[in-house]
């Protein structure tokens, strides 16, 4: 059998069967031919004889099977099907390379993959392409027909497999969310088995999300007991237990593993198409600069491009990512809090953000900067002259002129990139719903709109094919549209309630209004034209529902449109979602959470009324987020403190929108529900300053008082204000606390109260005073939380060490670590460790403090608590002068010096006398030359080589 020339033919089986020559489809009709196509395309370029063709479409009707077979093959050679189908004794054989079937390539990048070897970045991108293809089941419509289902089987087999791998893959590098969407389905499909769900909870439980993590492991039990009487697989029971002691091997990435920090990178549900040659030029950029942007038009994909280059990086490249959306910087005084928000920088300062940034390698994406683009461009020079080994990379439709910066013009998928526009819509049109089998009406694709005459040129905005071939609906939507990705995303969501040439005839009415430009201004044109166009199909009450989510300061939840927007808002905005005009995200932990792209958020801020906003909307945002923040400031002291803190960070520029309307409308008592439950945040993010400002804020409200609301206020103001150093206001607020808790009966911040004070007053030698309120403090956490009790038992430990009593002080700290340990309070666990290393280091067992504070370092940078990491591990190299590790004691001080500088952390003025003391003990076992080369070497130091050096150190056995 001879090759014919069928490069410009492609066949789509996931999905319904479509068949494309170039950028135009070609229409079979009936179910008959459309399976012939597809058994033959399935395996393309090889022969399948009459018999397993007869076989797989014909079971039941053997007698004139043949005869059929070849009459319908006849027919689909005369009507001209592009690819050439041969025929002789060994069969019928379709004249098409493999790569022009999609499962084809899905097979093909399977085997890829499996060369590449499993922890092989190349085996990763590999199956994460072969699991894009297959999101659709294959040839849906031609149910009836034998190999489908066969097939079907085969692919959904195949396609287990590869997300199976690549979860292993993506929890290996430590993209642990990014397993979480895919696991999820699988599991769904595959109820019973135990690898997807084992999967999906780890992937769940080092996302931070730990209760999600253990309720997908007693799903599991609960159906494997319905369905089959059996119990929980010991496996799972181990995984289980292993969630529930918060074990670091299973809840955390594991410190061994390499992967690229990323923080504010959304994980895109929908596929990314095209922009190969944007992709290598880009990569080119930032092999040559330290300053990237990526200019065009609105609409054109800046946003979804940056997102795939960040997420394409490797460890090879960046040690970490951080993206910043800045349309929550309303002005260009507003840029740099809103970057250093987002990086957890402590103060609201250039400086802070270099120091937060600075030592390592750092991507920052400074997403849709065009409205502020002068300060941006003066705070990229400053950050790239602090910190040597900073890349910038920014979204904007304008270039920022600086010295140094490489552009990157992102261009409309017109021209050569044509059929990546075409690949765009169709993959979009596969998504809305009812489109299934909307490819095979010959009319829609051949025939020219209403009120054209389908010649090229004749006064028709949507003609465009070339005049030797027919002008397809999607061809000549697609150059209407300029190409633009956005428009053409809004008009394929259309096809729900449209038919294809009801979509063409719509456009073609808008479209009169656009013939013209094709420059730059044209295409903005055409792109708020299509966003007018899909907003007027709207109807009124999702028009006002739109003008709602466009007021939101971030991304949102479901949770927050039904309680800001109301009960039915959710399913209304899941409506918006599938006409493109909301678009869908996964968060770091894996959330679903959804935003408005800019152009959206622009064109609405242009409609009639859309900058006006009934203050009784600002009081419901207002009244929502408050809530929000009480129900996860608690959970920062739970199992969950890390998805808690994912979901604070990702809602924080509507928090901070809802706290500075309260503030506005002077209401006292909704700002400070909102300070009070984000103060331990606050704390834990190093941002003290800001942290106690808005809390102090918040309390000079007037409005009458109200001790409920201001006793957490109180207590937490007191951390912040005392981790500042400022102790006679801790003291101060303190007392307030207490007497606000004694109001409301607040027996939780009473009893902190009263062994926060205790504590103090040991400081002082008041040994007497302090054992009664510690007495008191005990006796008001007898029916508290247990994380009150923890931090009760922390501090009495802390007054027990103070006052010389070391033995209680042990017995102390080791009740407040086992508690925390069993609530998952990370910050008590961690700090309980650091003041019994303490101890164990005065009282001459330094053994035993390497073993606890090297546990407890290991755990605290595990739970992403970096400060109090740091800290155990300057006590540690304390330890090692007591063992003689005099060396491995100044590399510890050394990568401690170099860390705490990111993260703002000195230990001397953290710890005073203490912390000045470990250095002695160092120093006075090395010539200071010594000394000076060792800590020099652990400035060189990352995370995971400084924990290896403690790793390495004489320990022995001690238990808190």
């Amino acid at each position: 059998m001879t090759r014919t020339d069928a490069s410009a033919v492609s066949i789509g089986l996931f999905g319904p069967l479509s068949v494309w020559s170039g950028q135009d489809a070609v229409v079979l009709r009936g179910d008959i031919p459309r399976a012939i196509v597809a058994r033959l395309a399935l395996s393309a370029g090889e022969p399948v004889s009459a018999d397993e063709l007869i076989s797989e479409l014909w079971p039941g009707d053997r007698a004139t099977a043949l005869t059929n077979l070849r009459s319908r093959i006849s027919r689909l050679r005369s009507e001209g099907f592009p690819a050439a189908i041969h025929g002789d004794r060994q069969g019928y054989l379709l004249d098409l390379p493999a790569e022009a079937v999609d499962v084809l390539r899905f097979r093909a990048l399977l085997g890829r993959a499996a060369e590449h070897g499993n922890g092989a970045d190349a085996a990763a991108e590999a199956l994460a392409a072969a699991e894009a293809l297959a999101t659709h089941e294959p040839l849906r419509g031609l149910d009836g027909f034998p190999f489908v289902r066969a097939l079907r089987e085969r692919v959904l087999e195949e396609r287990r497999g590869a997300v199976e791998t690549l979860a292993e893959l993506w929890l290996e590098r430590g993209e642990h969310a990014l397993a979480v969407g895919p696991l999820t389905a699988l599991v769904a499909r595959h109820p019973l088995d135990e690898k997807p769900t084992r999967l999906l909870a780890t992937a769940l439980a080092r996302s931070g999300r730990s209760s999600e993590a253990l309720e997908a492991i007693d799903a599991l039990g609960d159906r494997l007991a319905a369905g089959q009487g059996l119990d929980l697989p010991p496996r799972m029971a181990e995984l289980r237990l292993a969630v529930v002691r918060r074990d670091p091997a299973v809840v955390s990435a594991g410190l061994s593993a390499v992967a690229v920090e990323r923080s504010g990178i959304p994980i895109p549900l929908t596929r990314f198409i095209g922009r190969a040659r944007e992709r290598a030029v880009i990569a080119e950029a930032r092999a040559a600069s330290r300053l990237v942007t990526i200019v065009g038009a609105a609409g054109v994909g800046k946003t979804r491009l940056a997102i795939e280059v960040a997420r394409q990086a490797t460890s090879a490249i960046d040690d970490e990512q951080v993206m910043v959306e800045l349309t929550a910087a309303a002005t260009p005084e507003d840029v740099v809090a809103v970057v250093a928000d987002a990086v957890g920088a402590t103060e609201h300062d250039v400086a802070a953000i270099a120091t937060r940034l600075g030592g390592r390698r750092v991507l920052l994406v400074l997403d849709n900067a065009e409205h502020v683009l002068g300060a941006v461009a003066s705070l990229a020079v400053a950050l790239t002259a602090l910190c040597p080994q900073l890349q910038v990379l920014t979204t904007s439709r304008e270039s920022m002129r600086i010295p140094g910066e490489r552009v990157v013009r992102l261009e409309p998928l017109l021209g050569e990139a044509e059929p990546d526009a075409v690949e765009l819509f169709l993959e979009r049109a596969a998504d809305a719903a009812g489109f299934a089998g909307g490819l095979g009406d010959d009319e829609l694709f051949s025939r020219p709109p209403s009120g054209s005459d389908g010649d090229e040129g004749h006064g028709h905005p949507l003609a465009g094919a070339a005049p030797d071939r027919p002008a397809g609906a999607v061809g000549r939507i697609c150059r209407a549209l300029d190409g633009i990705p956005l428009a053409l995303e809004l008009a394929a969501s259309r096809l729900d309630v449209l038919s294809l040439g009801e979509l063409e005839d719509s456009l073609f009415e808008r479209a009169l209004e656009l013939v013209g430009p094709g420059d730059a201004d044209g295409r903005h044109a055409s792109l708020t034209s299509s966003i007018r166009w899909s907003y007027r199909l709207l109807d009124a009450g999702q028009q006002a529902l739109l003008q709602q989510l466009g007021r939101f300061a971030g991304s949102f939840t479901l949770d927050a449109v039904r309680g800001v927007c109301g009960e039915a808002a959710a399913e209304a905005a899941l409506d918006l979602v599938q006409k493109s005009l909301v678009t869908p995200t996964d968060g770091e932990g894996g959330a679903r959470r959804y935003r408005l792209l800019e152009s959206v958020r622009a064109f609405l801020r242009e409609e009639p009324g859309g900058a006006e906003v009934p203050e009784e909307w600002w009081r419901g945002h207002s009244l929502w987020f408050a809530g929000l923040a009480e129900r996860l400031g608690p959970l920062l002291r739970t199992p969950d403190a890390r998805s808690a803190r994912l979901e604070i960070e990702a809602a924080w520029p509507d928090l901070q929108l809802a706290l500075a309307t309260a503030n506005r409308a002077l209401d006292r008592s909704t700002a400070l529900r909102i300070c009070g439950a984000l103060s331990h945040h606050w704390f834990l993010k190093g941002m003290l300053v800001d942290g106690r400002a808005a809390l102090e804020r918040a309390l000079a409200l007037p409005g009458e008082r109200d001790p409920v609301v201001d006793a957490p206020a109180y207590i937490g103001v007191t951390l912040l204000a005392y981790q500042l150093g400022d102790a006679p206001a801790a003291f101060e607020y303190i007392r307030l606390a207490y007497e606000a808790a004694e109001a409301a009966g607040d027996r939780a911040v009473q009893a902190l109260a009263l062994a926060q004070t205790a504590y103090g007053r040991s400081l002082f030698g008041e040994a007497e005073l302090a054992e009664q309120l510690m007495g008191a403090a005990s006796a008001a956490a007898v029916e508290t939380a247990p994380w009150v009790r923890s931090e009760v038992a922390m501090c009495e430990g802390q007054m027990l060490r103070a006052l010389g009593r070391s033995e209680e002080a042990l017995a102390a700290l080791g009740l407040s670590h086992r508690l925390a340990s069993e609530v998952g309070h990370e910050w008590i666990r961690s700090s309980a460790a650091y003041v019994a290393g303490k101890v164990l280091v005065e009282t001459k067992r330094p053994r035993e403090a390497v073993t606890v504070l090297r546990e407890g370092a290991a755990a605290a940078f595990a739970a992403g608590d970096a400060t109090s990491g740091l800290a155990l591990l300057h006590t540690l190299a304390g330890a090692c002068a007591l063992v003689e590790r005099h060396e491995e004691g100044a590399q510890l001080l050394g990568a401690v010096d170099q860390l705490g500088e990111r993260y703002s952390y000195n230990p001397v003025t953290a710890e005073g006398d203490d912390a000045r003391k470990h250095r002695d003990l160092v120093a006075v076992g090395l010539t200071p030359e010594e000394f000076a080369r060792a800590v020099a070497a652990g400035r060189r130091l990352t995370v995971r080589e400084t924990l290896r050096v403690a790793s390495a150190l004489p320990s022995a056995p001690f238990e808190l």
